[in-house]
């Protein structure tokens, strides 16, 4: 696909020949009925299941994700567990302590089999339990891109340690057009991504992990009447932004800060440049939040 994920048309990705994560990310815009896509269910656990096959972990997690919760497809705890062993054998971390769950009354020496393969790639849950097991779970690795998806924003905020003078933050009210918002989402994650290579983009509606799509965001905060937040980390910085959307008084507030260690100013200046260009470029009326 000669256009990136985030910029191309409905058409251009029907027609484009995606690769398994790509795949994945379709899914989900069929899924929930974005940019253009009729939510079509079936069609949406079809692509994931074809990612599966291509070997993307995270497509199986997110199977097992919707057959447990009921969210796309009917709730059925044993086939979820069947596409969370698919994960953790393909390496998900986050599966593998899922998986690792299953067996903690069951059989033990099997929880701690997968505890430990999740442990080992930094798994917050699985050191955790390895812990309370009696076992030695081994020191975390260096923070990478796989352990920063599977650390819940709470984690990340404590380990960022207490706010420090510097810290960057800033307080945008968004009006309350749910497209525009979208569109500047869209905008905002295809500059960061083309200037970050490797970008992730940690997402939780409320305090529960999720994988919108960019375009379900603001209908997301909307519907579930919570906030969405964002945690953004480029591939070798230690410098984490958030981003956090909700829906309040009609109207949508959207507030972006950085923790220790904050970017200078002329980081946090451009970080800032990128969100209220796409926003702006969107329609969204934008107004300084006092």
């Amino acid at each position: 696909m000669k256009t990136s994920f985030f910029r191309a048309s409905r058409e251009e990705l029907e027609q484009a020949s995606l690769g398994p994560r790509d795949t994945r990310r379709l899914a989900l815009l069929v899924l929930y009925g974005h940019r253009g896509f009729t939510a079509d269910p079936a069609r949406a656990i079809a692509l994931l299941e074809a990612a599966v096959g291509a070997g993307d972990s995270a497509a199986a997690l997110q199977l097992g994700d919707m057959y447990l919760r009921g969210r796309g497809a009917p709730a059925d705890e044993a086939v979820s567990r069947r596409h969370y062993l698919r994960a953790a054998e393909l390496g998900n971390s986050a599966a593998q302590a899922n998986v690792a769950s299953f067996f903690v009354k069951s059989d033990p020496k099997e929880a701690r089999r997968w505890f430990e393969l999740a442990a080992a790639q930094g798994q917050p849950y699985a050191v955790r339990s390895l812990k309370q097991l009696g076992g030695t779970a081994p020191p975390l690795p260096t923070p990478t891109l796989l352990a920063f998806a599977m650390t819940p924003l709470v984690e990340l905020a404590v380990a960022a340690g207490p706010a420090s003078p510097e810290e960057r933050e800033l307080a945008l009210l968004c009006g309350d057009d749910a497209a525009a918002v979208s569109e500047g989402f869209r905008l905002w994650l295809e500059a960061l991504d083309a200037a970050w290579p490797d970008l992730l983009v940690r997402v939780e509606l409320g305090s529960t992990p999720c994988d919108f799509p960019h375009d379900a965001i603001p209908s997301a905060v909307m519907e579930d009447d919570e906030s969405i937040e964002l945690a953004i980390r480029p591939r070798g910085s230690d410098t984490l932004y958030t981003a956090t959307l909700s829906y309040d008084e009609e109207q949508f507030q959207l507030s972006v800060a950085s923790s220790d260690p904050h970017p200078d100013g002329a980081k946090w200046g451009w970080f800032v440049a990128q969100l209220e260009s796409a926003l702006v470029k969107a329609g969204v009326q934008l107004e300084v939040e006092s």
